[in-house]
């Protein structure tokens, strides 16, 4: 009778987060990219879009970017802490 081995359980590899989020060099940043700058929830991105605090852009249904200097306005003129 073959001999049973036990198996060792396979650690987590933990990936490695930068602790601040730096805006990206570019125009327009995706919905996903913000949140994570802004340290919120997409579903939030989406909602400020829609009530006018950050300007963006529909490319086609359900394709949307945030224009990068909206971002930084919002950050600047400390609106972050006002919407909380």
């Amino acid at each position: 009778m073959a001999e049973k081995t036990k198996k060792t359980p396979k650690k987590a590899v933990k990936k490695e987060k930068p602790e601040v989020a730096t805006l990206p060099g570019k125009k327009y940043m995706r919905p996903d990219e913000v949140a994570e700058y802004l340290n919120i929830h997409r579903s939030t991105v989406y909602l400020w879009c829609d009530h006018g605090k950050l300007e963006h852009c529909k490319l086609s249904d359900g394709v949307m970017r945030v224009l990068t200097e909206s971002v930084k306005q919002l950050e600047k003129n400390g609106m972050l802490k006002a919407i909380y």
